[in-house]
C-alpha cells in the first residue's frame, strides 16, 4: 500500500537441534536488498492497512492459556512514515481452520474479493466474501496458486473448561486464532499476481523464506 517500503516475513532453520526456527516481520525501505537486520521490526502479527500509511498489528503480552478478560490496549508505534495502531492482547488460547473453494477473484482498492465461494470445513459463508488487505498470504505450487490464506481473531466469553473431577466451568474468556484457506476451482499463474499490492507472496532465498508484501 506505501510504496517507498517492503515488508518482509521471513523464517529460517535454526541450526541447533531443540531450538526453535529464527522468525520475524521486517519493514524496509524498497530500495534495499532484504537482510534479517536491515529496517525496522515490526512486533506483532499484520491485521489490515487503515489507510495508505496506517497498518493495523496484532500484539501477545503473553500466551495465556486462560486469561482474565478478552479486552486489549490500543497503543501506536510510529516505523519510518507508517504509523502502527498496535492491539495488545493477553494471549490467544484457541486456534482452528476453515477451508473454502472459489471461482474467481478480484482486487479492489484495499480488500481482495472471492466469488462463487463453496463450503470445504466450517460454517457456511456467503456466495461472495471481501477481505481487508494486510495479512493476505499467497501460497503457490509448481508456479500455481494454491491456496490464499487469512488469519483473524475472534473473542467471546465461550470457553468451557473441563475441571478433571467431572464438573465444567463455562462462559471463560476465548480469544481464538482463526486461519481461512481459500482454494481456487481455476488455475492461476504466480506470474499474473505478483503485482498485486498488499499481499504476502512466497519466495525463497538461501536459507531464508522471506514473504514480501506492499510492492
Amino acid at each position: 500500500m506505501n510504496d517507498k517500503y517492503f515488508i518482509y516475513s521471513y523464517c529460517r532453520n535454526s541450526d541447533f537441534a531443540f531450538t526453535d526456527d529464527i522468525c520475524g516481520t521486517r519493514i524496509i525501505k524498497s530500495e534495499e536488498p532484504f537482510t534479517e537486520n536491515k529496517g525496522k521490526k515490526i512486533d506483532g502479527t499484520i491485521v489490515k492497512w487503515i489507510n495508505k500509511d496506517t497498518l493495523e498489528i496484532n500484539r501477545f503480552e503473553h500466551y495465556e492459556i486462560y486469561p482474565k478478560d478478552t479486552l486489549f490496549k490500543i497503543s501506536y508505534e510510529k516505523v519510518y512514515e507508517i504509523t502502527l495502531k498496535i492491539n495488545t492482547y493477553k494471549g490467544a488460547n484457541a486456534g482452528s481452520l476453515k477451508e473454502y473453494y472459489f471461482d474467481n477473484l478480484n482486487f479492489l482498492n484495499s480488500k481482495i474479493q472471492f466469488n462463487g465461494i463453496k463450503r470445504k470445513l466450517g460454517e457456511k459463508l456467503p456466495d461472495t466474501v471481501e477481505l481487508n488487505l494486510g495479512n493476505i498470504e499467497f501460497h503457490f505450487a509448481n508456479d500455481t496458486l494454491s491456496r490464499i490464506s487469512n488469519n483473524i481473531l475472534k473473542t467471546s466469553m465461550g470457553l468451557t473448561y473441563n475441571n478433571g473431577d467431572g464438573t465444567y466451568t463455562e462462559n471463560l474468556p476465548l480469544i481464538e486464532s482463526i486461519r481461512f484457506d481459500f482454494l481456487p476451482l481455476k488455475k492461476y499463474k504466480k506470474n499474473d499476481l505478483l503485482n498485486k499490492k498488499g499481499i504476502f507472496y512466497n519466495t525463497k532465498e538461501k536459507i531464508t523464506t522471506a514473504n514480501t508484501v506492499y510492492n
